[in-house]
C-alpha cells in the first residue's frame, strides 16, 4: 500500500503577496508591492498603477524593509527543515492578488489543490493559511462552489479575521493606514468594484462594530447604504453574499485556530456624523484597546467556535509574524505530524514588535516571551538603531528585564520610540548568554514634514531628469 505524501499549501494573507505591474510598452514587469524604506521617505509612487488591471501576483512576500524584516522567510525555512520542499512541490506557498475578491482567489486554490493529486500519489494535503488566506480557505471548504478535494485533511489557520476585523472599515475611513499608501488612495482602491476584498474583511452583518460619537454611543449598521460607509454598492453585495457562504459546519476536515493575543487591537469604530449627513472617524475616541488580540484581528474574531474535537492556540507575536512564535510552532509540527520536530524547537526568550511602522516621539508596545522553563532569568533589551544592512549605528536605549519565578511566561511592555525615523532592532541578550541573542525589527517613520520635504526633493529631481 503507497504512503500518502504529506503537502502543505501555504497562503499567504491579505497584503502578503507580491504585486508586479506590466507596461503594455515595456514588457518587462516591475514590483509595484511591497514597498520599499524609499516610498515610506518620498511616497509611495505605485497609486495609479496599483489600481490597473495589467497586475499580477509574483510571489509571497520573505522579506520587507531591504530584507531586515522577514515576513514569510522563516516559516518557508522552518518548514522546508520539516522537509516540506518547494523543490519537489510538497510544500507550495500560493500567492495571490489579494485585491480581488477572497471567492476569486479561492478558485486559484481550488485548481492548485487540484494539480497537486495529478503529480503526486496519494496527497495528504494541510492547508496552512495565514489571515485573509484562512478566509479564502474556508470559502473554498464550505460555500459549495467547488468540490474540496478529497486529499485535503486539515486547515489551519493563524489570525483569521473570521468575524471581521474593525481594524479594515478604519483604515477605509483614514485611520491606521496600508503602509505608505495615503488615505485617499487607501480609500480608492477599497471602493473600487473589482477590488472587493477591503469590504470582505470588515466584520459580518450579523456583527455590531460601529458606534456614533456624536449620538451618545448609538449603535451604527455599517451595511445600511444610508450611511455611506460602503459606498459601493457592488462591493457591499459581495461582503454581504461572501460571509453568508460561509459555514463552519459544512466543514469536512479538522480545523485549527490560531490567535494573537498581548497587543493592542481595535474592537470598534467610534464614528461621528457631519452636517452634510456623512460619518467621519473620530481618531480621538477610536482607541486600540490592550491584550485584545494580535494588533490587527480582535481574539474574538480569530478563535472560531468550533466542537470540541477542533481546538484553538495562541500566539504572543503580533499579526505580521505571528507564526514566528516558538509555542505556536511547536504546536503547529505536531499538527503537521512532524513531532521529534516540535521537540526540536529549544525554549528561549522571544521579543515580538508589530511590524506596522510605528510613529517617533510616542511608545511601541511590546512583548518579551519567556520560556516555560524553572529558572529565574535576567537579561538586557537593547533598542539599536540600524543601517540598511542590518549593522547596528548607535546603542538609543536599554532595559534591565529580570523574571524571578515560573508564572509569568508573558510580559506586555512600553518601549519609548526614538526621535529619529528609521529601522531599528530589539535585541535580548541573557546575562549568562546560556541562549543566542534574540532579534526584532521594527520601524519608526518620518514626521509628515520630513516626508512631505522628502517627496518634494524627489519631484523635483524626476522633472530635471527628463
Amino acid at each position: 500500500m503507497a504512503t500518502d505524501t504529506s503537502v502543505v499549501v501555504l497562503i499567504a494573507g491579505a497584503l502578503g503577496s507580491q504585486l508586479s505591474w506590466t507596461d503594455t510598452s515595456d514588457p518587462a514587469p516591475v514590483l509595484i508591492w511591497p514597498p520599499n524604506l524609499g516610498d515610506e521617505l518620498e511616497g509611495y509612487r505605485w497609486n495609479t498603477q496599483l489600481l490597473s488591471d495589467s497586475v499580477e501576483p509574483d510571489g509571497i512576500i520573505m522579506t520587507a524593509g531591504c530584507d531586515l524584516c522577514p515576513i514569510y522567510q522563516p516559516l518557508v525555512d522552518r518548514l522546508e527543515s520539516w522537509g516540506f520542499r518547494r523543490a519537489d512541490r510538497t510544500l507550495i506557498p500560493l500567492a495571490y492578488d489579494w485585491r480581488k475578491s477572497a471567492a476569486d482567489v479561492a478558485g486559484q486554490l481550488a485548481n492548485t489543490i487540484s494539480s497537486i493529486g495529478q503529480s503526486l500519489p496519494s496527497p495528504s494535503i494541510a492547508i496552512l493559511a495565514h489571515s485573509f488566506g484562512g478566509l479564502v480557505s474556508r470559502y473554498y471548504l464550505e460555500s459549495g462552489d467547488f468540490h474540496p478535494d478529497e486529499h485535503v485533511t486539515q486547515l489551519i489557520m493563524m489570525a483569521t479575521p473570521n468575524l471581521g476585523a474593525p481594524d479594515a472599515l478604519i483604515t477605509r475611513m483614514g485611520g491606521d493606514t496600508i503602509p505608505t499608501v495615503g488615505s485617499v488612495e487607501v480609500r480608492r482602491l477599497a471602493d473600487d468594484a473589482r477590488y472587493p476584498s477591503t469590504y470582505q474583511l470588515f466584520p459580518p452583518v450579523s456583527e455590531i462594530f460601529a458606534y456614533d460619537s456624536s449620538n451618545s454611543g448609538k449603535e451604527i449598521d455599517v451595511y445600511d447604504p444610508a450611511n455611506g460607509l460602503m459606498p459601493n454598492s457592488s462591493n457591499l453585495n459581495s461582503a454581504i453574499q461572501f460571509h453568508a457562504r460561509l459555514d463552519a459546519s459544512r466543514r469536512q476536515v479538522k480545523y485549527f485556530c490560531f490567535y494573537g493575543q498581548h497587543h493592542p487591537t481595535y474592537t470598534a469604530a467610534y464614528l461621528r456624523r457631519q452636517p452634510d449627513g456623512t460619518f467621519r472617524l473620530d481618531k480621538a475616541k477610536t482607541q486600540k484597546m490592550a491584550d485584545q488580540g494580535d494588533g490587527t484581528v480582535p481574539i474574538s474574531s480569530a478563535r472560531l467556535p468550533l466542537p470540541d474535537a477542533d481546538l484553538n492556540g495562541n500566539s504572543a507575536a503580533p499579526h505580521e509574524t505571528i507564526f514566528q512564535d516558538d509555542d505556536l510552532l511547536r504546536a503547529l509540527a505536531s499538527l503537521l505530524g512532524k513531532p521529534q520536530q516540535a521537540l526540536a524547537i529549544a525554549p528561549r526568550v522571544q521579543v515580538f514588535a508589530s511590524r506596522r511602522p510605528l510613529r517617533r516621539d510616542r511608545t511601541a508596545r511590546i512583548v518579551v516571551k519567556f520560556p516555560k522553563t524553572a529558572e529565574m532569568i535576567r537579561g538586557t533589551l537593547r533598542v539599536e538603531k540600524v543601517d540598511p544592512q542590518g549593522r547596528t549605528m548607535r546603542v538609543v536605549s536599554t532595559h534591565s528585564i529580570a523574571r524571578e519565578g515560573t508564572a509569568e511566561t508573558r510580559r506586555p511592555m512600553k518601549v519609548p520610540l526614538p526621535k529619529t525615523s528609521g529601522t531599528y532592532r530589539l535585541a535580548f541578550q541573557r546575562l549568562d548568554r546560556s541562549e543566542p541573542e534574540t532579534v526584532e525589527t521594527f520601524y519608526v517613520r518620518p514626521s509628515e514634514q520630513t516626508r512631505k520635504r522628502k517627496r518634494e526633493r524627489a519631484g523635483r529631481k524626476r522633472r530635471s531628469a527628463k
